[in-house]
């Protein structure tokens, strides 16, 4: 204690001489510590109180002016390091202003517990309706559905399913036929209106010297009515005019090789003039792209109603044994004998055509367009019977067109048979050809033999050589 109030009388008078200091060590360490803490300035004591300096006096050990946040100046004194002054341009530092929402609302209030409802079973429903009468109510309907389809079905199939297990087992009895019978007559008369709607002209499809399709109308002949329902593409048809200048070449280069064909090789004189015209144009086409290889397969339809016809069925397919044994349940109520197919087999040839034994061979060019050909010619031969003339083959065309003018009754033969309906499915079948027994001549028996037959070989054999 007496040192530190030595001190302060020291500190008070301002001096700053240690001459009137004890001699003592630890005084000494004191006093060189103390003044090296001095924060004012030293000043001779005058009795006078200082006055008070606006910039940084010493005021009681401490300054009456406002703290600085940043000193102005650095020594390398100072012990603690101040960070700079930032430069004048600088900005001042901004703080985020926190954004203010909206207080939220009441949260929703979440659904109660759905408490589960029983599944009573129909006989406790039943229990507790003790309405019988409306469970008979919800049985009408399918009562209703179950009527109909059976009245609707028998008006196209029940002719003919229950004398199908009869023409199998007993194939004498495929006369009898009553319910065929009576069934045909009310269908006769609705094919015909579509016949004759199929004979409404159409536009010639001959191009005129201007480049521009000819508008003059043109008769569908009956020959063609049947034959153009399998063709996707657009029937061509040609007046007068156009018909004479297609007919004059005696023949055309193929696509497929440039070989020169004569179109009398292949198409008889006694064919109409409008089936050797669209036999022509079929023969010059190029091949589809969508044509494939396939059979060209011929059905005997044995029908003991129509002894003085032969009705023979002509198609494609490609798989031969597959389409025997389809068309055979598909319409089943007339026995079907193969007669023959194309290409034929060295089996075929020596008659094992029973159905279980035949072994088709590789499938020939281009069934498509073979098909197209032989129905053509086929259609006319049915149609026009020019092999009842005892001249044929050796007649032409004109002959044929003087005999239908005639009123004869011939013609009028091919477009009834163009009109019958399948009775087993309800369809016409338009490769199904019939034609009229020839009662005598080398024809006679032989319509298979020597009229259809050598037509789809013929055709067959163009076919795979030149297109």
């Amino acid at each position: 204690m007496p040192l530190m109030s030595h001190l302060f009388k020291r500190h008070k008078n301002g001096s700053s001489s240690d001459t009137n200091l004890p001699a003592s060590a630890d005084d000494d360490i004191v006093t060189r510590t103390f003044a090296k803490l001095t924060l004012g300035e030293s000043r001779k004591s005058t009795g006078e109180r200082p006055a008070i300096q606006p910039n940084g006096g010493f005021v009681g050990g401490f300054s009456s002016a406002a703290p600085q946040l940043l000193p102005k100046t650095r020594t390398s004194n100072d012990s603690d390091a101040v960070p700079p002054r930032p430069p004048p341009g600088a900005g001042s530092v901004s703080f985020p202003v926190p954004a203010v929402y909206g207080s939220p609302g009441p949260l929703p209030r979440p659904p109660g517990p759905v408490m589960p409802v029983p599944q009573l079973s129909q006989t406790m429903q039943r229990a507790l309706n003790g309405s019988p009468s409306r469970v008979k109510q919800s049985l009408r309907p399918p009562v209703a559905v179950a009527m109909t389809r059976p009245h609707s079905d028998s008006s196209v199939f029940s002719p003919s399913t229950p004398h199908r297990p009869h023409a199998v087992h007993a194939p004498s009895s495929a006369p009898a036929k009553p319910p065929s019978s009576h069934a045909s007559p009310p269908v006769t008369p609705t094919r015909r209106p579509r016949a004759s709607s199929t004979t409404a002209t159409v536009q010639c499809s001959g191009i005129t010297r201007a480049g521009k399709r000819c508008a003059r109308p043109v008769k569908v002949g009956r020959a063609f009515v049947r034959a153009d329902q399998d063709v996707d593409e657009e029937p061509q048809r040609y007046c007068f005019q156009h018909t004479k200048d297609l007919l004059k070449p005696s023949g055309f280069y193929t696509v497929k090789d440039g070989t020169w064909i004569t179109f009398g090789d292949w198409i008889p004189e006694y064919l109409q003039p409008e089936t050797q015209l669209l036999l022509r144009t079929e023969m010059d086409k190029a091949r589809s792209d969508f044509d494939v290889n396939g059979y060209i397969y011929t059905f005997e339809i044995r029908d003991p109603n129509t002894p003085t016809e032969i009705h023979l069925k002509v198609g494609r397919t490609v798989s031969l044994v597959k389409r025997l044994d389809e068309w055979d349940k598909q319409c089943g109520s007339k026995e079907q004998i193969l007669r023959g197919f194309w290409p034929g087999t060295i089996e075929a040839e020596k008659g094992s055509l029973m159905k279980g034994r035949v072994r088709a061979g590789e499938p020939g060019r281009w069934c498509h367009r073979v098909e197209r050909l032989v129905h053509l010619e086929l259609t006319d031969l049915a149609l026009n019977v020019p092999y009842l003339d005892p001249r044929f083959p050796n007649i032409n065309a004109a002959a044929q067109d003087s005999k239908s003018s005639s009123g004869s009754s011939t013609p009028s033969h091919g477009s009834a048979s163009a009109r019958k309906r399948c009775a087993d499915c309800g369809a016409v079948h338009k490769e199904i050809f019939s034609f009229l027994r020839a009662e005598r001549g080398f024809y006679k028996g032989k319509e298979w033999e020597s009229i259809v037959k050598p037509v789809i070989e013929k055709w067959g054999a163009f076919v795979d050589a030149y297109v």
